[in-house]
């Protein structure tokens, strides 16, 4: 498991940050190692306000991790087992995003963007109505992941967490409408007609864009994106399908208010495309399975479940073919299968990101959240299932299992045991 986290001293929060990208064995915990950062997003920012870009630095494969060690710092490759460099980028200064698809390496470079200055703290509390995306130009880099060697870069308008990829094309929305690009020469292969998104991107929101089967799939948040109260229970916010090999639009439909000062959901499970009303603690939480191709409603259901719900936190849900994973209050399992909801009150995640659901477990990063403030788990946790009942209890012969190493000692633990005093006792003279 990598992330990136402040080290600093807790003591005071005008302390320096300390940004550090940090490996952990992913089933013990273990740290592995650490590399120390250079110049973050201030660690000042107002809560509830992003950056909602910020999370697409970081990417990890099975031996390679992908970041930049600094916010104007081109695309770092380091080896996951060690974190020692293996290469940097020529020409990706202030990369902003990082996709990693089929051995290619899809960046998002700002070109534009200046180094870091001081600014008065007093001066952040505008981030909380901040618009970050500046709506210039960006280039889509195009680099082999295995040798760093350029492929193509291209100039286009690239709304914030919006590039995609798949085995034909790379797609994203460009404030007007969705375009389509060759991945092996970055041409345009198609641009759509346009397609609502919210009129101004701000620090806490990125419209979300994904490719499945055929399908690119986009919702902008017409009024999620603007919005900054936890109650209301109805927009104007639409998703859209579209054609991934041609760009027709095939359907539209409403989607509800989801997350909170955060990406909405749009999530792809079992097949289906699900929305959910869980912005605020008033709506029902209604979710709707629709067929990606058609837009048709296959299932829809409200919680089974009587508990005390308010606004959703600050992040978007996740989800596995089984279930999907809201957090109206702390984790809510949802099975999509039996339609029905598993509430846990006592574990979020960390604003923006939320909690990673892989290797059969879950995992919630630290979070400054101060809901359920006495009652919540702290800390970088991985959870489990529950332990298997009745399980044969293992007899004593196999309860040890020895290995080559088993009966091997030293040569120091063969010498001749050296006299000491008994504990507590004096000196000879």
């Amino acid at each position: 498991v990598f992330y990136i986290i402040d080290e600093a001293s807790p003591a005071s929060i005008l302390i320096p940050p300390e940004w550090t990208l940090v490996a952990r064995d992913a089933f013990n915990g273990t740290v592995l190692w650490k590399r120390r950062m250079g110049a973050w997003h201030t660690h000042l920012w107002p809560l509830k306000s992003g950056p909602a870009q910020l999370p697409r630095r970081l990417v990890a494969t099975a031996d390679r991790v992908y970041v930049t060690l600094g916010l104007n710092a081109p695309l770092t490759v380091l080896d996951a087992a060690t974190g020692g460099t293996i290469r940097t980028a020529t020409g990706t200064r202030a990369t902003e995003e990082i996709l990693c698809s089929g051995g290619a390496l899809f960046l998002l470079v700002n070109e534009r963007m200046q180094d870091p200055t001081f600014v008065s703290p007093v001066d952040f509390k505008h981030g909380y109505a901040a618009t970050l995306w500046d709506e210039k130009d960006r280039q889509i880099v195009a680099l082999d992941a295995e040798t760093g060697r350029t492929r193509w870069r291209k100039t286009m308008t690239v709304l914030p967490c919006t590039l995609a990829a798949d085995a034909n094309g790379v797609y994203f929305h460009d404030g007007a409408g969705v375009v389509c690009l060759d991945r092996s020469t970055g041409q345009v292969r198609w641009r759509s007609k346009p397609v609502e998104r919210a009129e101004a991107i701000k620090g806490f929101y990125a419209p979300t864009l994904l490719v499945y089967d055929g399908l690119v799939l986009f919702s902008g948040g017409e009024t999620a994106g603007g919005q900054t109260g936890s109650w209301y229970t109805e927009g104007k916010d639409t998703m859209t399908a579209l054609s991934a090999k041609t760009g027709e639009t095939l359907w539209t439909a409403y989607h509800p208010p989801s997350g909170y000062r955060s990406a909405e959901d749009l999530l792809v499970a079992n097949g289906l495309v699900w929305t959910g009303e869980t912005t605020s603690g008033r709506a029902v939480g209604v979710f709707t399975g629709r067929d990606p191709y058609t837009g048709e409603v296959k299932s829809e259901f409200p919680p089974d479940v009587q508990t005390y719900w308010f606004h959703h936190r600050c992040y978007r849900g996740k989800a596995t073919d089984d279930y999907l994973l809201m957090s109206r209050a702390g984790i809510e399992f949802i099975d999509i299968h039996n339609e029905s909801w598993i509430p846990h009150h006592w574990v979020r995640g960390a604003c923006l990101y939320g909690v990673m659901p892989a290797n059969g477990l879950i995992y919630s990063p630290q979070h400054p959240c101060a809901c359920y403030l006495e009652s919540k788990m702290y800390g970088f946790n991985a959870l489990a299932p529950a332990a298997p009942k009745g399980f044969d209890e293992p007899s004593d012969e196999a309860r040890l299992e020895k290995g080559p190493a088993y009966d091997w000692t030293t040569e120091r633990a063969r010498d001749k045991p050296v006299d000491r005093p008994p504990i507590g006792g004096g000196v000879a003279a």
